[in-house]
């Protein structure tokens, strides 16, 4: 999985995700290096990688959202604080990998807004072999 971040979001958020409520994936700090993918690491009290982005060309302020989505108000307005949003083409679920694990098996550390997956090489040939199952 080339062109991958990874980065954490809070699990009230996967419904939003999964049921297309939520197209748009929104961030603070614009990576340097292009994203095509953006794994997807569930904060407390989930603590698992379980699926996977798969994100179009961003939409960086003060260019505006135009479909309806969540959130697109507060990030036209400005009033989310956030520079970019990607708009979300698919989403891969594979097998957990619990915070444990991703600590003890790939050396993992949590992003504070976001890591290249590339720079954990264990990590990125693990998912690159791992069977995912297409959400939408």
């Amino acid at each position: 999985m080339d062109d991958c971040i990874i980065v954490s979001i809070k699990p009230k958020y996967k419904p939003l995700l999964f049921s297309k409520e939520k197209i748009h994936e929104f961030r603070n700090v614009i990576p340097k290096k292009r994203v095509k993918y953006i794994c997807v690491y569930e904060t407390s009290p989930i603590k698992e990688l379980s699926y996977v982005l798969v994100v179009g060309e961003p939409i960086i302020l003060p260019n505006l959202i135009i479909e309806d989505t969540y959130g697109k108000e507060r990030f036209n307005s400005g009033e989310m604080n956030c520079k970019i949003a990607y708009p979300i083409t698919n989403i891969y679920k594979f097998n957990p990998i619990s915070l444990e694990d991703l600590k003890s098996n790939f050396n993992f550390i949590i992003p504070q807004s976001f890591i290249y997956l590339d720079s954990n090489p264990k990590l990125k040939s693990y998912l690159n072999n791992v069977d995912m199952k297409k959400i939408w």
